[in-house]
């Protein structure tokens, strides 16, 4: 079992509703896999310390099972077909450099963190969400961080980044 298909079948995991055979398939990995036991621990201590505070109405814990399972079934479908993670990202590799075109519709310069390696771009910011009452909020991160391994090696001292219109441009000189 691969990370990936852990992934899609965590939810199952939790709820108990996976064959004996792919229950034993997942704890087999999460043997093996120090990144996947870390996050199963963490969501499990999570679980257990929000049934800890209080007894959820049973109305409400349906409407949020519901809610969140929906999410989570959005996502695995995403994973599945390999949807990238937000923000989207073009990677151009040309003669002399490498250009990164990177998509942040409405986030502010202050807000965004970037740290450039000679073999990677780590890359995280956020939206300050408007306080008040919200009849629709489809605009889903307020929050990212990525890490995007580069094609070859870059010069960090000669790179060069412009956000214009949403998007954040990086040219990245090769080493």
């Amino acid at each position: 079992m691969e990370c990936k298909e852990f992934l899609l079948l965590i939810s199952d995991y939790i709820d108990g509703t996976l064959s004996s055979e792919e229950q034993t398939e997942l704890e087999e990995h999460l043997n093996i896999c120090p990144q996947c036991r870390t996050f199963a621990n963490t969501l499990k201590t999570t679980i257990t310390l929000c049934q800890s505070f209080y007894e959820v109405p049973a109305p409400i814990h349906r409407s949020l099972h519901h809610f969140l399972r929906h999410e989570w079934e959005i996502h695995r479908v995403q994973i599945s077909i390999g949807i990238p993670k937000f923000p989207f990202i073009d990677l151009v590799e040309k003669k002399k450099q490498i250009i990164v075109l990177i998509e942040l519709p409405g986030f502010k310069r202050k807000n965004i963190t970037l740290e450039v390696s000679p073999e990677c771009i780590e890359i995280s910011g956020f939206n300050e969400k408007i306080e008040g009452v919200y009849y629709m909020n489809e605009i889903s991160c307020y929050s990212f961080s990525r890490k995007i391994k580069l094609p070859d090696l870059v010069d960090t001292s000669k790179v060069q980044a412009k956000l214009k219109n949403g998007i954040l441009k990086l040219t990245l000189p090769r080493a």
